[in-house]
């Protein structure tokens, strides 16, 4: 699973992989430990999912007529 994020206002942020600044208009991530403890340390912000995400009303199931 991934995850979109940029750096929160006035940080620089290094990929540990590739040791370059994670981009100021964002990027896709693993989600790994590594940026899940730079989001939950408010140091990355996420931009947004990058799972195509239905809207809750579409996964309602149907209901079903009552049988007589």
């Amino acid at each position: 699973m991934m995850l979109k994020i940029k750096p929160a206002a006035g940080k620089a942020i290094r990929d540990p992989l590739t040791m370059k600044l994670l981009a100021s208009e964002g990027e896709e991530k693993p989600r790994n430990s590594f940026w899940i403890r730079r989001l939950a340390a408010g140091d990355v912000v996420e931009v947004g999912s990058t799972e195509n995400t239905a809207d809750d009303t579409d996964a309602a199931p149907k209901k079903r007529s009552k049988s007589k």
